[in-house]
């Protein structure tokens, strides 16, 4: 219910028309989907009602059904429980000769160039396939003038054709170069009948291969500590394909003083760092559902885990990509020694339980180097500012550096620099920001020598300055002061940056133009 008033309850009003939503009494606590598919049928059909009634009511009735969608439908025939999504309108209808029609691409029941209303005529087609990839269904009762019943069927629990399942075993799979991957959200359990917000920065496989956590995915299979979290308990989440590695890990962290959860599913993993909020996360990049990798770009592109240090435990050709995906550290499997990983937890602890960081900036122009600070939020970063590159090996060597920012005019840095001046950990790169425009960037060869050894970015605009040393520094936003929260939630809002636009797309893919438009149109 608040959902679906969230996103339509203001149109109702504009439009002086009653809006219900009903629940029957007998729905199930929670059923298993795809919340971002569902969401985007459910929007797509109320649209459509509120845009064909201009008098009378809207409503959305949700029910357990035992009838009602084609007989020899092959998943819900077999499913042990169905919801039936009903959208209904007192519109101008459909007559009988144009009710298939309009589930077709580009199709309306009025075709013509005067028709009173406008659309593309993708929304039906799109919220069909969307529903037979949730393993549903959508059926049409109408008559012109008295207006549309929509229903929506969907098994309470429904899991992809085996096939499908065996596709994402394999791990990271990359759809053809001619075929867009749609944005979507990892399926997660919608619980009391109410869908939740699809998150924006996810992107997944081709629809065909849709994917669900059924219960026994969530429950705790390794006895971790889940039930035992308390206010102020400092927090590892595990992401391990390896059960006995899990294991280990898991009585690693409980003897470093951390509460534990545990999982070798990649879409748990995501869940529980929703639920559960933790201070540090352990990610296998090897996981038997969705790529490590996956996993990493989910908590990295969101605003709510960005900045929680994932130490990515993996086989020594993932390092490179972990740490420049922005990874906290790297650990190569096999573990060579229990020491290794007692510095990593020992160096973990250190770091997050530090209320500030420190920040190393190097500009020798007063002015820019002004325009630099004033860019960064400082309030709970230790900045230290220098002109010259010279002092940077003794600073570095004395206290370390958990990030650098340095002018693009500073170049001769590449010649000053060496991994054994930092005092961090081998186990990390150090990021360094580059800051300065197109026209300084003739020394990029300078910089390119230091990518073995740091986190090489360029930035020129302020706002991005600001980005990524929160980046780097894994600074939460909520703490931060109102405007500098609000720069950072601007960059990764996408919707904002073409909200109003229109978007002329051109492709001879009608799936491509399907999986666009739903995602622009959200």
């Amino acid at each position: 219910p608040g959902y679906v008033e969230r996103n339509f309850g203001e149109l109702a009003r504009h439009k002086r028309l009653p809006f219900a939503v009903n629940l029957a009494a007998d729905l199930p606590p929670a059923i298993t989907t795809d919340p971002r598919r569902l969401s985007q049928v459910l929007k797509n059909l109320l649209a459509n009602a509120f845009k064909f009634t201009e008098t009378g009511s809207v409503s959305l009735d949700v029910a357990v059904a035992t009838s009602g969608w084609t007989d020899d439908h092959a998943t819900l025939g077999r499913a042990p429980s169905v919801l039936a999504f009903a959208v209904r309108d007192t519109g101008i209808g459909i007559s009988a000769d144009k009710q298939q029609l309009i589930f077709h691409a580009f199709q309306q029941a009025d075709g013509t160039t005067s028709r009173k209303y406008g659309g593309t005529g993708l929304g039906l087609a799109i919220s069909r396939e969307l529903s037979r990839l949730l393993g549903g269904e959508i059926r049409l009762e109408s008559n012109p003038g008295k207006g549309s019943k929509f229903s929506l069927y969907l098994p309470t629990v429904y899991a992809p054709p085996r096939s499908a399942r065996k596709m994402l075993t394999q791990g990271e799979i990359s759809a053809p170069s001619n075929q867009i991957r749609p944005i979507g959200t990892d399926p997660m359990t919608l619980r009391n009948g109410q869908v939740p917000a699809a998150s924006s920065n996810s992107v997944i496989l081709e629809s065909a291969l849709l994917t669900t956590l059924d219960e026994n995915q969530l429950t705790n299979e390794f006895g971790d500590d889940r039930d035992d979290i308390r206010a102020g308990d400092r927090v590892m989440l595990i992401v391990e394909n390896d059960h006995k590695f899990a294991q280990f890990l898991l009585d690693t962290a409980r003897e470093m003083g951390f509460k534990a959860l545990v999982t070798t599913l990649g879409a748990t993993g995501l869940a529980l760092s929703r639920d559960y909020k933790p201070d540090a996360i352990s990610l296998d990049i090897h996981l038997p559902d969705i790529a490590g990798w996956r996993v990493l770009e989910r908590l990295k592109n969101d605003v709510a885990t960005r900045h929680v240090p994932v130490c990515v435990i993996s086989t020594d050709e993932s390092r490179d990509r972990a740490l420049d995906s922005g990874a906290f550290a790297f650990v190569a499997k096999p573990i060579q020694s229990r020491d290794l990983l007692d510095g990593l937890f020992k160096h973990l602890i250190e770091y997050i339980g530090r209320s500030t960081k420190h920040l190393l900036m190097i500009e020798s122009d007063p002015e820019r180097r002004q325009h630099m600070l004033d860019a960064i939020d400082t309030e709970d970063v230790d900045v230290t500012t220098i002109a010259q590159t010279s002092d940077v090996k003794d600073i570095l060597q004395k206290r370390g550096a958990d990030c650098v920012v340095i002018g693009a005019g500073h170049a001769d840095f590449a010649d000053v620099f060496t991994p054994e001046s930092q005092s961090s950990s081998l186990m990390r790169r150090l990021p360094l920001i580059v800051f300065g425009n197109e026209t300084e960037q003739h020394n990029a060869g300078a910089w390119k020598r230091l990518n073995d050894d740091c986190t090489v970015r360029w930035v020129q605009a302020p706002d991005r300055l600001l980005d990524l040393t929160t980046f780097f520094l894994h600074r939460p936003i909520a703490g931060m002061p109102e405007r500098k929260r609000q720069v950072l939630l601007d960059l990764h809002q996408s919707d904002k940056l073409l909200a109003g636009k229109k978007v002329l797309i051109v492709d001879d893919d009608v799936r491509n133009i399907f999986a666009l438009t739903a995602v622009l149109e959200d």
